[in-house]
């Protein structure tokens, strides 16, 4: 090991503090920056946080005894980036015609709400804008989930989840199930949806209300351990 590695992870092995992860994360600076040069995601704010956060959490379970050194190590598990750079990244684009459908359907969903007081289905909707069900669901499954500040929390629930920092949120989104992202979406508006109480969503996604409630916590948990690991990492 280098001197500056090496006298950073010791420090941090006799004494495992925040402080101290936060000098060997640091000292891995070199490690950090070439496999986010390697991805072009250098000047990636949501990328730079993941490798942080990747190189603390291999920081706390490095173990000298396993022959590889402390940059090979982390370097093996910023390998991740490579995913989270193509969910992140991977290019999205959106047909003119699609876009012009799809604020069709909304202008007609939101005249059927006004004029019928709750939301059409999507049979009522196509019946109602004049564009067939298959379109609309081929056009929402191409519009993006766009992550949101907005919070979890509706009254009524006994956890109360706060709004969170965008990046953190957006880390969780993209490393979320199917299940988990879907619940964001009907708690946060993703997409400009609207927001659902928790029996609505057990009803659409078929689980149960607890269920929902135990994975939203879940979800809020995840983003808080990001929010306090990059605290520490920012000192």
């Amino acid at each position: 090991m280098s001197e500056n590695y090496s006298e950073a992870y010791e420090l941090y092995s006799g004494e495992p503090s925040n402080e101290n992860l936060y000098k060997t994360v640091k000292s891995l600076d070199n490690t950090i920056n070439y496999a986010l040069s390697s991805l072009n995601a250098a000047d990636n704010p949501v990328m730079r946080s993941k490798a942080l956060v990747y190189s603390a959490n291999a920081i706390k379970k490095y173990d000298p005894q396993y022959g590889a050194s402390l940059p090979t190590f982390v370097s093996s598990e910023l390998r991740r980036l490579i995913r989270d750079h193509r969910a992140i990244n991977a290019p999205i684009k959106i047909p003119d015609r699609v876009m012009l459908d799809n604020h069709a359907i909304s202008q007609a969903e939101k005249r059927f709400e006004e004029e019928r007081g709750r939301e059409p289905d999507i049979i009522e909707l196509a019946d109602f804008s004049g564009i067939s069900s298959t379109r609309i669901k081929k056009v929402r499954k191409q519009m993006p989930a766009m992550p949101t500040e907005e919070a979890f929390g509706e009254s009524g629930l006994d956890h109360t989840i706060p709004d969170f920092e965008a990046e953190a949120t957006d880390m969780v989104y993209h490393d979320s199930d199917h299940i988990d992202r879907k619940i964001m979406e009907h708690k946060m508006g993703f997409a400009g949806k609207k927001k659902l109480p928790t029996q609505e969503i057990s009803t659409r996604l078929k689980i149960s209300p607890s269920q929902i409630t135990r994975r939203s916590q879940r979800i809020s948990k995840r983003i808080i351990n990001i929010l306090e690991d990059q605290n520490a990492l920012n000192g």
